[in-house]
């Protein structure tokens, strides 16, 4: 089946979450939904929804990078189970970008705040980037040095010709690499403020033990992402440590 735009989420026990996710998206138009499961017990709602299984968990860069091998669909869109976007904001953002440039595009992701962030180069204290709160302009894209994997979207030959997602980094920081990868292509990353989405996190665990795994596992994965782009163990260790907190330093 070939269809324009293949949204692409990654399953480890969210099958309630992206059963609504096929409710509000089934019905756009040139699209198909493709589920990665790693957790092996997905069962899809929607007849058109595509499966695939890699047998374990792999991670989440590894299965978006099977999801994309799976569609010949022109456009890939990473979106998190627990990001919602509605299916008329989907095709709006679809025709946001430039596929031809290699862009890699977004819309503006809601904090639990409410607000919309941003990393920018150079940082303070010594540190490479800074977190910084936005506001994207709702008539021009705002140009941004990274788009979160929270939902991302990209041409897939570019994604393609940028090899895809680092499968050295098993979660966390892959979609940083990818963007730092495309711009060193000459790519651009914008974010389209017109089309807002909530990504709150606020359906996910908030015990004391899954933040301080997903903090480590944070840093691990923004490591091993800096280290590939050439940064040294300890600029890399002091960088990732600062984008694993979440600190708006």
């Amino acid at each position: 089946m070939s269809t324009r735009t293949a949204v692409i989420t990654v399953n480890y026990f969210s099958a309630p979450l992206i059963h609504e996710m096929e409710a509000r998206l089934g019905q756009a138009p040139d699209t198909r939904i493709i589920v990665v499961d790693n957790s092996g017990e997905f069962s899809a709602r929607n007849a058109d929804t595509l499966i695939v299984r890699p047998g374990r968990n792999v991670g989440f860069g590894a299965a978006c990078n099977a999801g994309v091998r799976a569609t010949d669909a022109d456009i890939v869109v990473f979106l998190n189970p627990d990001a919602v976007i509605e299916a008329e904001d989907l095709v709006e953002l679809v025709r946001c970008g430039h596929v031809d440039a290699g862009e890699i595009w977004g819309p503006a992701i809601l904090s639990r705040r409410g607000t919309v962030a941003t990393l920018r180069r150079p940082g303070r204290l010594f540190l490479s980037f800074r977190r910084d709160v936005i506001a994207p302009s709702r008539d021009a894209p705002t140009e941004v040095l990274y788009i979160s994997g929270a939902c991302m979207v990209v041409g897939r030959a570019s994604f393609l010709g940028y090899g895809g997602f680092d499968e050295n980094i098993f979660m966390y920081g892959e979609d940083l690499s990818l963007c730092l990868t495309a711009a060193r292509h000459g790519a651009r990353m914008h974010i389209f403020g017109s089309i807002v989405i909530d990504h709150s996190g606020g359906r996910s665990s908030s015990s004391f033990e899954a933040r301080w795994k997903r903090f480590f596992r944070s840093c691990r994965g923004h490591y091993t992402a800096l280290r590939s782009h050439g940064w040294g163990p300890l600029r890399a260790a002091l960088d990732s440590v600062h984008l694993a907190s979440g600190r708006r330093i």
